[in-house]
């Protein structure tokens, strides 16, 4: 059964799909979730590096039960999905003599929490990873690499908006506005089945077996039309929405029935 992986900028989540009770259950990691009440477990996209290589980082709730999440200290990482497959990444620390890249943190902590979620649920076949709308072609590229390095048969990747449509159960007689409150920013987003609803979305395939696929422009994944508007941070939602409304009326989007009243 596939593991699916939706790596946030504040926090990750991975679930699998429970074949006993026919339903999607979200795993929570010993050591790196942080499991609140009733609350589906969460793990902190923090990294603290202790050596620069994949088994020498500390992830997850680790990292605060440790006290190592000091802001001060160049070892620890936070936030920087932010800085993935963006050209200018800014101040980058050396650690041991090595600079590290957004990129690299962002493998290792992906490849230790995959280390663990396979060790609780098992041998995976295949695993789904969704990724920003607005970076899917710098994450096809990165993931691609990672996939690489996974000895899971089939890898895969979705954009988060179509995810969440695809979670709410979206029919093809609908269109969604999908609202994203991420840690960083605040994403709309318009959902519209594109084919036969019994054609169920594949994503894009970034490795098959021992094939690597992430250079294959030539897929043709789409099952949902998505139409997103992004670039603003979640401090500014009025303007986003007056943006949205201005375009609903404009006929922008006509086949949206909402209203501005």
């Amino acid at each position: 059964m596939p593991l699916a992986v939706d790596f946030g900028t504040s926090n990750t989540v991975i679930a699998r799909w429970n074949a006993a009770s026919q339903s999607p259950e979200t795993l929570a990691l010993p050591g790196l979730s942080l499991v609140l009440g009733a609350d589906p477990p969460l793990v902190p996209s923090l990294v603290y590096v202790q050596q620069p290589r994949a088994e020498g980082v500390v992830v997850g709730q680790a990292v605060r039960d440790r006290g190592l999440d000091i802001t001060t200290d160049p070892r620890f990482f936070r936030n920087f999905k932010r800085g993935i497959g963006t050209p200018l990444q800014g101040f980058l620390p050396e650690v041991e003599g090595q600079t590290l890249s957004f990129e690299q943190v962002g493998r290792w902590f992906l490849q230790t929490v995959l280390a663990q979620a396979r060790a609780i649920s098992g041998d995976q076949d295949s695993l789904v990873f969704t990724v920003p709308v607005d970076s899917f072609e710098a994450y096809r590229l990165w993931l691609g690499g990672l996939a690489e390095t996974l000895d899971i048969g089939q890898v895969r990747m979705i954009d988060e908006p179509t995810a969440a449509a695809l979670g709410y159960g979206l029919s093809q007689e609908r269109t969604l506005l999908v609202l994203d409150f991420g840690g960083g920013t605040l994403d709309w987003s318009l959902v519209q089945l594109a084919a036969p609803a019994e054609r169920p979305p594949l994503g894009f395939m970034l490795k098959w077996g021992r094939k690597s696929m992430a250079q294959d422009t030539a897929q043709n994944p789409k099952r949902l039309e998505c139409w997103p508007k992004l670039g603003k941070t979640w401090a500014e939602p009025t303007w986003t929405i007056g943006w949205w409304i201005t375009s609903i009326n404009n006929r922008a989007y006509p086949f949206l029935p909402l209203r501005s009243d």
